[in-house]
């Protein structure tokens, strides 16, 4: 009879966390990490990213830090590359990169509103489509997009 930790088990396979340098995220990567699977940590800050990657290697797993624009779709296909040549697949991705505004909602400009929308909405479409098309190709994947209210 397998264990729990039999069944849950993530060895082999790779993890694309975006977003995870935030405090979400960067828990869901060290999950992902413990739990087995390499781990693609995406987002735009080093410091945080080699934060999280220390305390993943510190408890016995393997992650790297990627730089993207996640809403850019030609950048998109590029970390899909990079992650691909550094750790050969992708099996997991998930969205949860994303700005909110402080602002009153009654007072939101057309160019804030056009920024959390292209972040938290067109970023998350493209990644779908990109690693979406990959994982259909490999005839396995799960994609997970996650939405917060608050940074």
């Amino acid at each position: 009879m397998k264990t729990p930790a039999e069944i849950f088990s993530l060895k082999g396979k790779v993890a694309v966390v975006i977003g995870g340098t935030g405090e979400l995220c960067g828990a869901m990567a060290e999950g992902f990490a413990a739990a087995g699977a390499a781990v693609a940590i995406v987002g735009r800050d080093p410091a945080k990213a080699k934060t999280r990657m220390d305390k993943i290697e510190k408890d016995g797993g393997n992650a790297e830090f990627f730089s993207c624009d996640t809403t850019s779709k030609t950048a998109l296909q590029q970390l899909l590359a990079d992650v691909l040549k550094k750790f050969g697949r992708v099996d997991i991705l998930v969205n949860g990169a994303g700005v909110n505004s402080p602002t009153p909602f009654f007072d939101i400009t057309e160019e804030e509103f056009d920024r959390i929308m292209t972040v938290n909405l067109k970023g998350v479409v493209l990644a779908c489509q990109i690693f979406g098309k990959h994982m259909v190709g490999q005839k396995s994947g799960s994609i997970i997009n996650l939405g917060s209210a608050s940074d």
